[in-house]
């Protein structure tokens, strides 16, 4: 399933459309190598490996199947949650995705080594961060909450990390900024 990856390479994963819903327990997707230094359109996607309230021993291996490359792949409930949600309800330039527990051959160390190193670079070369906090539930109306009043009470703070990068849309967090969001989730706590 995984191609050598050349140095300064990445993978992106492109998530096939199933529009009539006709394959419900399965992803079919892609993994294509992608120079970086050409500097390649593509979103991350971040997000829990497992639940936020079990160890890692005790995650859920996901109900349905991704098929990748034509090889059956193994994902966490959380992800497989993520990726059906990319595939039924993003639009189609957001399915084009790095997304570290598919894109990075987790069998070989070396690979996997290196492109942790670089994720900070993967991360802010991508047009996009899709954080995902997992489906509807009591936790996450109240994160939403959480997030609308910090920012109705400090839109400056929020202001600072959004700034135009070419025709795009980069978040940027400088120091001050996260130091004064993570005060303030503090204080609300």
């Amino acid at each position: 399933m995984y191609q050598p990856l050349p140095t300064r390479f990445i993978r992106l994963l492109s998530v096939e459309p199933d529009p009539d819903n006709a394959i419900p327990n399965t992803i079919i997707c892609s993994l294509s190598l992608v120079d970086t230094t050409k500097n390649p359109i593509y979103h991350c996607l971040s997000y829990t490996w497992g639940s936020p309230f079990s160890s890692i021993a005790a995650q859920t291996v996901s109900p349905g199947q991704v098929i990748c490359n034509g090889g059956c792949v193994q994902v966490t409930e959380n992800l497989f949650a993520a990726l059906t949600t990319l595939r039924n309800q993003a639009p189609e330039q957001l399915r084009c995705v790095w997304i570290d527990a598919l894109c990075i051959n987790q069998g070989d160390i070396s690979e996997r080594s290196d492109q942790v190193a670089r994720m900070g670079s993967i991360y802010s070369c991508a047009v996009s961060v899709i954080v995902w906090l997992g489906p509807h539930d009591d936790y996450f109306l109240v994160a939403l909450d959480t997030i609308r009043l910090i920012k109705s009470e400090h839109e400056d703070a929020f202001q600072e990390l959004y700034k135009i990068k070419g025709d795009g849309i980069t978040n940027r967090l400088s120091p001050s900024c996260l130091s004064h969001l993570v005060s303030q989730l503090a204080t609300l706590a």
